[in-house]
């Protein structure tokens, strides 16, 4: 019988002509003895690993030939597991040969685009594999707008474009598309309007068939994919733009994000099995008390996973169940993302009956401590709702924008089960209007107030003294 032994149990001279991985790869090499549960001996097998399960074939890795013409097919392997399930795609090791990813379109040929050249025979790993691949969704920070140390728990991107860089040059340009479902991403043949000095001026077009997430590569023969830089715009951004990011490295890393894509078992229990979730981060950013002295120790190890999610590819499970992005609402909103992430729709309900009981009690002269969740438009709303109304004026329902919607189910629901994962990127325009938004809230509810003051009996004595003072 056989026994298998790792690396580092045992030293052994390999037989003449035998590929064999290196002792601190961590592969299982064999003895005397029973077999194994580790990896399998292979001999020259070239093997890229597909992070998730239940992949549609709308996005496929492809082995060519030297003269790009012929395709290698390969066997499939599903690997089950709690954390970190996963696809392989084997093939036998040919030299000379590509791995290009191929996408779906509406019409007329597939996109093609380059992965690796020059592909090596990569041992089997018990985890990581040495070539991978990893399917994203990308996500954004949604912080509230009442404290500089809310950071914002992850929620998928509103409707825009995402830029994918790869190796320096534009790799993918697509378009997010938004439903109540969820959102799906198409891609812009790039190479169709790339030219020699550049891009072709004008729109471009999304050919690319509706996806679920987006293919980016994460690591080749065991080593981290460097070059891939990936960004959030919300309008298409000019061939002029793309030529200035492709050429100025410097305005690249200015404008674009570079996450670390690779996942494993170990790297992803490490970094987030049993650590806060986004619903854990929602809670405590959006209830921070400034005035609690512990409160900055107490959300410290929260603040320390969400970095995590800033430099690294996350699981989808981690985020919070939310819905559908809706900005024009969500910036009518203190906290927007207490919004999102209640599926029942009771949120906006909820706000404008704590608004007109914070006006009740402050009008018995009692004093609120806890305003953290007060919601400024809702107050404001629930204050023009209690003052006359002028001869002049068109009646106003307030309310109208805080009725009850909907329930709805989480968008991320089916992404989970595929554990497929998710990247954040950075949309500082919606952060520039959110705050604008609340401004402009803030000074509504300051006149609103002036209006309702004008209304006690002592007003005009109140402001003398004040004037006086």
């Amino acid at each position: 019988m056989a026994t298998a032994t790792t690396s580092s149990d045992v030293r052994f001279k390999p037989a003449a002509g035998r590929r064999v991985a290196a002792p601190e790869q961590g592969v299982l090499t064999m003895t005397n003895g029973r077999l194994s549960d580790g990896p399998s001996c292979e001999m020259d097998k070239l093997i890229v690993q597909i992070v998730g399960k239940d992949h549609s074939e709308q996005q496929q890795v492809l082995l060519l030939g030297s003269d790009g013409t012929r395709i290698y097919s390969p066997k499939s392997e599903v690997l089950e597991r709690e954390l970190f399930s996963s696809t392989l795609k084997v093939w036998d090791h040919i030299e000379g040969t590509h791995l290009h990813l191929q996408i779906a379109t509406l019409e007329g040929e597939p996109i093609r685009l380059p992965l690796l050249s020059g592909t090596k025979v990569t041992p089997r790993q018990a985890d990581a594999q040495f070539n991978q691949i990893v399917p994203v969704l990308p996500f954004v920070a949604l912080p509230g707008s009442k404290t500089v140390d809310d950071m914002g728990t992850p929620v998928l991107a509103r409707g825009g474009y995402v830029y994918v860089f790869y190796q320096e040059k534009l790799w993918r340009e697509l378009e997010i598309h938004v439903s109540e479902n969820g959102n799906t991403y198409h891609d812009i043949d790039v190479a169709r309007y790339r030219q020699q000095s550049g891009f072709l001026a004008g729109e471009r077009k999304a050919t690319g068939q509706a996806l679920e997430d987006i293919w980016l590569p994460a690591l080749w023969n065991n080593r981290h994919v460097q070059t891939l830089q990936l960004c959030f715009s919300e309008i298409q951004l000019s061939a002029a733009r793309l030529e200035r990011l492709e050429k100025d490295a410097v305005s690249r890393d200015q404008r674009c994000t570079s996450p670390d894509l690779s996942g494993s078992k170990m790297r992803f229990t490490d970094l987030y099995k049993g650590k806060p979730d986004g619903k854990a981060m929602l809670d405590a950013f959006s209830g921070f008390d400034a005035k609690n002295p512990f409160a900055q120790a107490l959300i410290a190890p929260i603040k320390a996973t969400r970095l995590n999610l800033q430099y690294n590819a996350f699981p989808v499970s981690l985020a919070a169940p939310q819905r559908a992005r809706q900005p024009g609402y969500e910036r009518l909103l203190d906290h927007p993302a207490r919004y999102l992430c209640d599926l029942s729709g009771q949120f906006p309900v909820e706000s404008f009956r704590e608004a007109k009981a914070f006006l009740a009690q402050a009008g018995r002269g009692v004093a609120v401590q806890d305003v953290r969740h007060l919601e400024m438009t809702a107050m404001a709303d629930a204050l023009l709702a209690s003052l006359p109304v002028d001869d002049v004026a068109e009646p106003v329902d307030a309310g109208v924008l805080w009725e009850a919607q909907a329930g709805v189910v989480d968008v991320l629901d089916k992404a989970r089960q595929r554990q497929v994962c998710g990247v954040l990127l950075d949309d500082a325009c919606y952060r520039l209007r959110h705050l604008r938004q609340r401004v402009d809230t803030c000074q509504q509810l300051f006149a609103l107030c002036a209006r309702h003051a004008v209304l006690h009996p002592h007003h005009a004595s109140a402001l003398l003294v004040q004037q006086l003072v």
